[in-house]
């Protein structure tokens, strides 16, 4: 990953107020990556409610700042349509 310093500071805010939420993150994770499963996991740094800008799924970042949830639900058909990003976990970039 390449986060900025933004991604930085607000994943290490997360880290120190609710550090459960961290660890069960990746505890979903680990369970997904040694599945049999075929897996592609969308990253977002701050989900919200907004209006849908453009993004780019990047393998290394750095994050959007906000993500709308209609983004990720974009995000995921275009990995569907695409079949990219398989046993990877892209990041929703800035358009």
């Amino acid at each position: 990953d390449r986060p900025n310093f933004i991604d930085k500071v607000l994943n290490f805010s997360i880290k120190l107020i609710d550090p459960q939420r961290i660890l069960d993150g990746i505890d979903h994770v680990e369970e997904i990556k040694y599945s049999d499963l075929d897996w592609t996991i969308v990253r977002v740094l701050k989900l919200q409610n907004t209006r849908p800008t453009s993004f780019r799924l990047t393998e290394g970042g750095p994050a959007k700042l906000i993500t709308s949830r209609v983004e990720v639900a974009k995000a995921c058909l275009e990995v569907l349509e695409k079949n990219e990003f398989m046993q990877k976990a892209p990041i929703i970039s800035k358009g």
